[in-house]
């Protein structure tokens, strides 16, 4: 038996049998606690208080027998019971499928040495079962193992020859791991970016507010889903499509983060090409009022300049001259935004005030639709702050009044553009298509043209669907209008009916807040002229332009305002005259497109001569690619073709002071 002390617990209620059951364990064991009670209640009583580790019962008791404990639950008694019973054929029978019995009383004398071997025998069972239901357990353990093991090898292989790019980082943004394809896309082993911060992905071109959004999302237990301009190992820029969710524990504590991308550039590629197509399109609908408009504006020009070389009073000389000025800047103006429109840049969303996209879309059309149309603009003050791409938003607000323009024609009527703040319930959201609850800028577009039939309502958006006659509308318009508007996560909604006109109202989502100087959007306006431009102190400026009569009135502005001006016909003259010059000249306007050696490769070499030299760069052109590059090379201040004496007088003189 073990050493230690033991409990037996006797449940008899015969006096004489106890004492002599005592007796017996007295002259064996020294170790061992003998407690005794009368009947089954006091048992349980007994048992219910302290486990003891075997069981002396005798089989009747004044309250039932032994039977009635054998028969119950396994789990009650988890410890050997031993029965006393006498020669009863009725107890041989109801106790013989039970083991453990001992005849009474002739055994009592020899008990002890009983109870030893069936102790012995019953932990010798228990560990049997014990170890049968560990190798039970251990076999079912390592077939769950296996099974997880393998969904587990099945799951990274899945992952390993995924075409998203996988990254999964720590709460902190740190990454944990990246997949095949992300080294494939980036150029990045993952040991070059296992440990790091995703922030060395980030290209520049991002807002901060998109980030700040995303972590605000993420860090809520969100799933948050955008596009983001990335830059791989070698430089070169690339778009993805993101999705970045959470990964938590069991009690909702966030343990990872995993981020699905997908190279979307090509796709990009195909999307800008299609927009840009399209407003192609509208630019020739366009094209007879831009015609219109520049033949009015070169016509005063050619007349006064004709003027100039008469003999006229001095009033009348300097009215001639305005004249020109105003005519020059109109023009300049027009073919600015109808270029700006045909060439913008899509994708890079930023924070912007609806009524400047909206104040300069009615710019256009009053420079271009007829003046039988009568074009208004209402905005409240306050109008709430939305992120998007300017550039596609003029291209909705544009589709949707060429159509109204065409809907009033031949007799003209009356064109409004509004907008106004508004924040839409669950009851508005579930009763409208794309809908969601939030806060949202409305642009209306109504016009008083022919309206749209009912029966046609539900198809107009639909691509390649249009009334007009063949050849002129590809029907890509609205089905445009929808892409860009989904793409915002917004929608649109339309009333019209025959011969009453039609509203287009376009929800944009918006934080809820007015920023009084957001981002500026893609049509620019230069500053008005000031009547004090700024004066130089004798510097000397080389001006580099293939244009001589640009070189012409360039030179005589500039000495006229207290500068030496020296200049230079192509790049590789200009290069020449600032070795001959490098220590007095101390700005260069260059020009960026020019033959020979144009003004990216001009800037390039006068930085290996002299690293800190200041160049102000100038086009005609608005592609991206040209000031990238001058940024690039450290170049800050460009000026775009026409520019006044203004523009350029401060442009030299805050570069100067700067430096």
């Amino acid at each position: 038996m073990n050493s230690e002390c033991l409990h037996l617990l006797i449940v008899d209620d015969e006096e004489l049998r106890i004492k002599t059951i005592q007796q017996a364990f007295a002259r064996v064991h020294s170790k061992i606690h003998l407690q005794t009670v009368p009947n089954l209640q006091k048992y349980r009583n007994a048992v219910a208080i302290r486990v003891p580790d075997f069981v002396l019962m005798n089989f009747k008791l004044s309250d039932g027998s032994a039977l009635d404990v054998l028969k119950g639950p396994p789990e009650n008694t988890p410890f050997p019971i031993l029965v006393m019973m006498s020669d009863s054929k009725q107890e041989k029978e109801g106790i013989e499928a039970y083991d453990h019995v001992i005849q009474s009383p002739a055994t009592l004398a020899s008990l002890p040495h009983t109870v030893n071997q069936i102790f012995y025998q019953w932990n010798l069972r228990q560990s049997n079962q014990c170890l049968e239901l560990e190798r039970q357990n251990t076999s079912r353990f390592q077939l769950m193992y296996e099974t997880q093991e393998q969904k587990l090898r099945q799951l990274s292989r899945i992952v390993e020859k995924s075409l998203n790019l996988v990254i999964i980082t720590n709460p902190e943004g740190i990454i944990e791991y990246v997949n095949q394809r992300f080294t494939t896309v980036t150029g990045y082993s993952p040991e070059e970016v296992i440990g790091k911060s995703t922030n060395f992905l980030k290209s520049g071109e991002t807002p901060p507010e998109t980030y700040k959004i995303l972590w605000e999302t993420i860090i809520a237990g969100n799933e948050w889903r955008g596009e983001f301009h990335t830059r791989k190992k070698n430089g070169e820029l690339y778009w993805e499509r993101v999705s970045i969710s959470p990964i938590t524990d069991k009690i909702g504590v966030i343990t990872h983060f995993l981020a699905l991308k997908e190279d979307i550039t090509e796709y990009k590629l195909l999307t800008e090409q299609f927009l840009r197509a399209q407003r192609i399109e509208n630019i020739g609908r366009l094209a007879s009022g831009v015609a219109h408009d520049i033949n009015n504006i070169l016509a005063p020009i050619m007349l006064a300049s004709t003027m100039l070389d008469e003999e006229l009073p001095a009033d009348t000389h300097r009215q001639l001259v305005l004249t020109i000025q105003e005519s020059a800047k109109r023009g300049a103006d027009i073919v600015r935004q109808v270029l700006t429109f045909a060439r913008g840049v899509e994708g890079q969303k930023t924070l912007l005030q609806p009524q400047l996209v909206l104040a300069q879309m009615e710019n256009i059309l009053r420079e271009t639709f007829p003046k039988s149309i009568d074009c208004t603009l209402s905005v409240p003050e306050g109008l709430w702050t939305v992120f998007g791409d300017a550039t596609q938003l003029h291209q909705v607000l544009l589709n949707l009044c060429v159509n109204a323009r065409d809907a009033m024609m031949p007799g003209g009527g009356s064109l409004v553009m509004s907008a106004e703040n508004i924040e839409i319930d669950e009851n508005y959201a579930a009763t409208t298509h794309n809908a969601k609850p939030g806060r949202y800028v409305v642009m209306k577009v109504t016009d008083s043209g022919c309206g749209i039939p009912n029966s046609m309502i539900g198809t107009i958006f639909d691509p390649f669907f249009t009334t007009k006659e063949t050849g002129k509308g590809t029907g890509l318009g609205l089905s445009t209008v929808v892409g860009i508007v989904k793409s915002h996560n917004g929608f649109i909604e339309v009333d019209s009916e025959p011969e009453s006109g039609s509203t287009f109202r376009v929800f944009i989502p918006t934080t809820g807040t007015f920023v009084p100087n957001p981002i500026e959007s893609t049509l620019e306006f230069g500053p008005e002229e000031s009547p004090l431009p700024p004066q130089g102190n004798g510097e000397t400026i080389l001006i580099v332009d293939d244009e001589p009569a640009i070189l012409k009135v360039t030179t005589s502005l500039l000495s006229k305002n207290g500068y030496t001006v020296l200049t230079a016909g192509d790049g590789i003259e200009a290069l020449t005259i600032y070795v001959k010059n490098s220590a007095e000249i101390t700005l260069i306007v260059t020009d960026v497109m020019m033959p020979m050696m144009d003004g990216v490769n001009l800037t390039r070499a006068l930085k290996k001569i002299n690293p800190s030299v200041q160049v102000i760069a100038a086009s005609g052109h608005t592609e991206t690619s040209h000031k990238n590059d001058l940024r690039a090379l450290g170049i800050q201040t460009f000026l775009i073709k026409p520019f006044n004496n203004y523009q350029l007088l401060e442009a030299i003189h805050n570069t100067i002071t700067s430096a």
